[in-house]
């Protein structure tokens, strides 16, 4: 949701969002009569996003070092908002279905896939930003990764189904405020949510050998941070720090 369109809102909003849905669905299947069925699945599927709000008078390398020099100066009649947010909803399901009624029944899936988010929001340390209102700088991601895989094999012989689900996923939030800000109230968050579903099943029949094996495999890396910059100057006049929180 753009913070914008939920109502009338008076200073500088800076917005970013991104939503993404993917779905990938695979299935192969062979029966024979002769001597072998074999059946095999392949799904890969490699995601990089990058979603960034900002406010900053310096541009920077990709090894992070300073490539201009300047100050921004930001002074808004109402609020200043950064915002940066990403939704991210991905379904990849594979089945190897494999019968024969010969001497082998195969079936193999194989499902990869690697994410790597980054999502941040920022208010630059060079500049100085003044509002009547509030000063909020905020980054936040919701994702749902599901993985399913099914292997079948089954012959009047030798049944073998094997499954192999690797899944890989990075995620960076962040929220950072720099500089010199004067407001009411000041405000800096970051926040993740993920739900991260890696399943996998095999299953094998034979008269004589049935063999079934799966192997799954997770990494799953979350930073989530908000912070002041360090050397920052923050004023906010309307005091958070009431003496309910503290009592």
């Amino acid at each position: 949701d753009v913070p914008n369109r939920t109502g009338k809102r008076k200073g500088v909003i800076v917005s970013a969002t991104g939503n993404e849905t993917m779905y990938l669905i695979s299935v192969s299947g062979a029966v024979s009569t002769g001597t072998a069925a074999i059946a095999g699945v392949v799904n890969t599927l490699v995601v990089k996003n990058t979603v960034r709000a900002q406010i900053r008078s310096r541009e920077v390398d990709t090894a992070g070092a300073e490539t201009t020099t300047g100050e921004h100066t930001v002074q808004s009649g109402g609020e200043v908002t950064v915002s940066a947010e990403d939704d991210s909803s991905i379904l990849d399901i594979a089945g190897g279905l494999a019968a024969s009624a010969g001497s082998v029944g195969v079936g193999a899936t194989l499902v990869v896939l690697v994410f790597d988010k980054d999502v941040s929001a920022s208010i630059g340390s060079y500049g100085t930003v003044t509002a009547t209102g509030d000063v909020t700088v905020s980054a936040k991601t919701d994702d749902g990764l599901y993985l399913f895989a099914i292997t079948f094999g089954a012959s009047s012989s030798v049944g073998v189904a094997g499954g192999v689900n690797v899944a890989l996923f990075e995620n960076s939030v962040t929220a950072v405020l720099g500089g010199t800000v004067s407001a009411v109230n000041v405000s800096v968050t970051s926040d993740s949510d993920i739900l991260f579903v890696n399943m996998a099943a095999g299953v094998a029949g034979g008269s004589s050998v049935g063999v079934a094996a799966v192997f799954v495999v997770s990494y799953l890396y979350n930073l989530t941070q908000s912070y002041i910059a360090s050397g920052a100057n923050i004023t906010a006049w309307n005091n958070p720090i009431s003496s309910d929180v503290l009592g």
